[in-house]
């Protein structure tokens, strides 16, 4: 295949040295023609033994070269041909136009390929690229602080690097799918659904919605949203198993604390008056005996292991829950706990949204309490403040307390640094954060709005769950 336009070549070349005279034109069309031969051997000598292993950008590229390569000695071979027959094109001018024409169809190849580019990236985003996208998308994956970040990722991606209207990420759950994240507006209700695995089991899906006017999806749209899919499903995972988790922990809090509201109540109004009611006719038996009679010493040491029991027992319900929860609620008791730490050089003012506030699953109002507490104690400690305000509201399913004060801050000096300040830099602060994230709520402190800036606003958000 390679000798056959070698020999033409070398014969067409040949005729200039021996006696046989041919017409120009015709030896022209011989010698373009064998020169054309030679990239045609060559592809007949490579297309059968390596053709498979060129991924599809090879096979692209080695098209357009064939393609631009043939056009080019085509476009030669008429102009040299138009130079031959017409009349006026051998001038300096004729060849100048010769030359320019060729240079700009050289150039057209590339600015012809910039412009589908373009408008690709216009329409379509990134998809011409699909290892760039994913390995942006993993770079981002491994950035993120927290696993819940991984949906919110992977929908920007899909929206804003490939130009789909809308994505979302659904959880498989016990109870059906969950939105963990959702981005853009769907144009139809048609979506396109990627299956996210990991391990073999199925964790979700990517739906991507169809753009305006397709209702079938590109191929090369369909493998690049499958290479995101498997590149995001590990973290998807890590962030259902995370918060599978949590709720196991907040699970396992909340019947915590109403196991021990229960028993903190059987342990107050069952056991505590048995005890005292034994007592007192303990009391009464010794009282009927003689001052002398060894029996009545007997029993008034009886009766006083009976109020050492009482006593033992009101400890222990006292640090089963705030006893106060139970005989004000949680918006009385605060209340009465901004009463207490207030005085001459400080005001503090407790206020409910909505007023009285609703019942609240025993674990919630503990922790609410518990982190108020703290944080006011803080506040009379460290702060140096004339006013502190304690607000909790709730709706929208959570919970919001808020502790703020126009005292020093947490450095001393109003700047926000860990220290002594309101909010207390040490196990205080850590207490108050653990109550908080084994409800999954958070807890932040700031410069106080309320106050200039002055002083620490602790906020601590809590989501209020179904109690079941």
């Amino acid at each position: 295949m390679l000798l056959a336009p070698f020999l033409l070549w070398k014969f067409v070349v040949s005729l200039q040295y021996v006696q046989i005279t041919v017409p120009p034109t015709p030896l022209l069309v011989l010698y373009y023609v064998a020169v054309l031969l030679w990239p045609l051997g060559l592809g007949l000598v490579f297309i059968p033994d390596r053709s498979g292993h060129l991924d599809r950008a090879s096979r692209r590229t080695m098209a357009v070269v064939v393609v631009l390569t043939g056009l080019v000695v085509a476009y030669l071979a008429v102009g040299l041909l138009l130079i031959r027959v017409v009349p006026g094109w051998r001038t300096p001018g004729g060849l100048v136009l010769v030359a320019v024409s060729l240079l700009i169809g050289l150039l057209m190849r590339t600015t012809g390929g910039r412009a589908v580019r373009l408008v690709d990236r216009s329409y379509y985003g990134e998809r011409a690229e699909p290892y760039r996208v994913v390995r942006e998308l993993a770079e981002r994956l491994s950035r993120a602080v927290s696993p819940a970040d991984a949906p919110r990722l992977l929908c920007e991606t899909v929206v804003g690097t490939l130009r789909f209207p809308a994505a979302r990420v659904l959880l498989s759950t016990s109870g059906g799918p969950r939105e963990a994240a959702a981005l853009g507006d769907a144009p139809s209700s048609l979506w396109h659904r990627f299956e996210l695995s990991y391990e073999g089991t199925s964790i979700g899906l990517l739906e991507a919605a169809a753009r305006g006017g397709e209702s079938a999806l590109d191929q090369q749209d369909h493998d690049v949203l499958r290479f995101l899919a498997d590149q995001a499903a590990p973290a998807v995972a890590s962030l259902r198993l995370y918060e599978e988790l949590q709720a196991s922990r907040e699970r396992i809090v909340l019947a915590r604390e109403e196991t021990r509201r229960r028993l903190r109540r059987d342990l107050h109004d069952g056991l505590a008056p048995a005890l005292c009611g034994l007592r007192l006719q303990v009391d009464t038996a010794c009282a009927a005996l003689p001052g002398d009679e060894p029996a009545g010493r007997r029993l008034g040491a009886v009766s006083q292991g009976i109020a050492d029991a009482i006593t033992e027992l009101r400890r222990i319900t006292d640090g089963l829950a705030p006893g106060i929860l139970d005989r004000g609620g949680l918006g009385g008791s605060l209340r009465q706990l901004a009463g207490q730490l207030a005085d001459s050089r400080l005001e503090v003012e407790a206020v409910c949204e909505p007023d009285p506030l609703p019942p609240l699953p025993a674990a919630v109002e503990v922790a609410v309490y518990r982190i108020a507490a703290e944080a006011l104690h803080n506040v009379v400690r460290h702060a140096g403040a004339r006013h502190a305000l304690l607000m909790v509201r709730v709706g929208d399913g959570v919970v919001t307390a808020e502790i703020g004060d126009d005292g020093r801050g947490m450095g001393g000096g109003g700047d926000g640094s860990a220290g002594t300040g309101s909010a207390g830099g040490g196990v205080g602060m850590h207490s108050m954060e653990e109550r908080a994230a084994e409800l999954g709520g958070t807890l932040s402190v700031l410069g106080n709005p309320l106050a200039d800036g002055r002083g620490v606003l602790v906020r601590a958000v809590i989501p209020v769950r179904d109690q079941e």
